[in-house]
């Protein structure tokens, strides 16, 4: 069943670019020629030639299909746009390295030395974010090695001046930084699988999704976009950050599509939450601290059976197991329906 979620992802008009490989995809003899964007902007990205296609992968992970890009050619751009200009963000990619190299560039703007963003690794799988800024100075920091390999991670990467650089590898902090400096924005295309003018950085590896803001989540938004990754690609989090426990097997595999809402604290919310289907939660009342609730796909027939929503006010993990439950109950006192 084809599930997409809608969480912290389009509540804000601050989700600019979404790709996943699982939708959108115009293939032309097994390669793609055109990811459509999910966010509803239509920065649909495009094969800079039909060489430059990466090949579709039906089942690279967890049953969800990838890109691979061969290390050759294969590049996918993204028309500039001001609104793709960015100076803060907050950016997720599902990457997988096939051939650990000097470098496998996975989403970047502009040219080497001056680029307005970029997410890189080398030949010691390292993640590397260069930046050039509008003092015409530059940084290029790098994580510790080994942090990307031949298994999927979510990979995610924020900037604003006001904190620095904040680089996480399945939800846990790889690198960060107080760089306070303005990114020097440029009129170039957002490249997907290269870098603009350089020889050597076709990526050789796969990517499953790529999410892109225009801004830094919130804690409590980075929770729920993290765990809707790790249930829909089978990845580990960290043991505070991994909430979401509905995508095993002895509590049903609802991998598939998750949503959620929550509050860390006044200032790190995320209260409107839809799944592909009718079901969407928003404007809580009474959401406490450290209060997440996370649905998953079972919940579009709550729509057809007129259940009301419960709210759960303990840690993170209880409201996540309980809500599950509540809902399980909820269905089990229900005709099953067949959504089509």
């Amino acid at each position: 069943m084809d599930k997409v979620v809608r969480v912290a992802l389009e509540v804000a008009a601050n989700n600019k670019v979404w790709f996943d490989a699982n939708r959108g995809l115009l293939l032309v003899a097994g390669g793609v020629n055109v990811w459509a964007d999910q966010s509803g902007n239509a920065f649909n990205a495009t094969a800079n030639g039909a060489a430059a296609r990466p090949t579709f992968v039906a089942g690279s992970v967890n049953g969800y299909p990838s890109l691979d890009f061969d290390g050759v050619n294969d590049e996918m751009w993204i028309n500039d746009n001001a609104a793709l200009d960015l100076t803060q963000w907050h950016f997720f990619i599902v990457p997988a390295v096939d051939l650990s190299k000097d470098y496998n560039a996975w989403l970047t703007k502009g040219n080497d030395g001056q680029e307005n963003f970029e997410l890189l690794s080398y030949a010691t799988n390292n993640i590397h974010t260069p930046l050039f800024f509008t003092d015409a100075t530059r940084t290029s920091p790098s994580s510790a090695n080994g942090v990307v390999g031949a298994a999927f991670n979510i990979i995610e990467y924020s900037f604003v001046n006001t904190v620095g650089r904040d680089v996480y590898r399945n939800s846990t902090s790889i690198f960060t930084d107080n760089e306070a400096k303005t990114p020097a924005v440029n009129t170039f295309s957002v490249y997907i699988g290269n870098e603009k003018n350089i020889a050597g950085r076709f990526i050789n590896g796969d990517l499953a999704e790529v999410i892109m803001y225009n801004a830094p989540l919130n804690s409590a938004q980075r929770v729920i976009v993290n765990n809707y990754l790790a249930a829909k690609y089978n990845l580990a989090l960290a043991a505070a950050d991994d909430l979401y426990d509905e995508d095993n097997a002895g509590n049903g595999n609802y991998d598939h599509e998750v949503a959620g809402i929550g509050r860390v604290n006044a200032t790190n919310t995320n209260v409107d939450a839809q799944g592909s289907g009718m079901v969407r939660i928003l404007n809580p009342v009474g959401l406490g601290n450290n209060s997440i609730i996370c649905l998953d796909m079972i919940t579009v027939l709550l729509a057809l059976i007129q259940q009301p929503i419960f709210q759960l006010q303990k840690d993170y993990k209880d409201d996540c197991e309980e809500f599950g439950e509540v809902l399980k109950q909820v269905l089990s006192q229900v005709l099953m329906f067949v959504l089509i």
